[in-house]
């Protein structure tokens, strides 16, 4: 993600002559944030090195990232099951550490787009606009997962949602605080 906002940095840069403006800063930020979105999120998982016990390299790529993988159209299905500790197959425990990874996983993720986009157009500056663009996203994250036989789970995007609404909420409070001529 940064090698791609320092390229972009580069190229702009060169070609222009000149410093990016804050909206074209703010426009390779989200692209680099994109491409490191989508390189956890979709694109297949790549490991590589030497085998210790032979000594040779190895490299595996692969899709599916456990056994877990699924598919859940039911609102809130996987939230209360992790909310209540009920799930078939995962104790107690186990479900609790991925109760709280999925949740601030998910949420976290998508703070970046809710921050994002109203600084990069006027028109991202309504909640109803930089929801649609979160929701466009984490559905076509969603459905591409479902074809490259990862987890489908449409409370992902309940929880994209919440992030980019929260990001998009903090934007706010910044930009209260930037027009009352405040530091934050």
């Amino acid at each position: 993600m940064l090698l791609v906002l320092l390229l972009e940095i580069a190229v702009y840069y060169i070609c222009r002559r000149r410093c990016p403006s804050k909206t074209a800063v703010y426009k390779m930020v989200f692209a680099a944030y994109l491409a490191g979105l989508f390189s956890q999120t979709i694109f297949p998982v790549i490991e590589f090195g030497i085998l210790s016990s032979t000594g040779k390299p190895y490299l595996d790529i692969y899709f599916r990232q456990g056994s877990l993988a699924g598919v859940n159209l039911f609102p809130f299905r996987t939230i209360l099951e992790q909310l209540t500790g009920r799930n078939e197959y995962l104790g107690a425990k186990d479900i609790f550490v991925n109760a709280v990874t999925n949740f601030a996983g998910n949420i976290c993720l998508f703070v970046p787009v809710g921050f994002l986009l109203p600084e990069i157009s006027k028109r991202f500056r309504d909640v109803r606009n930089a929801l649609a663009v979160c929701l466009a996203i984490s559905a076509f994250i969603e459905i591409i997962q479902f074809f490259t036989g990862r987890s489908m789970d449409v409370d992902d995007i309940i929880l994209n949602s919440l992030g980019a609404v929260g990001g998009w909420l903090f934007w706010r409070l910044v930009y209260h605080c930037r027009r009352a001529g405040r530091k934050f």
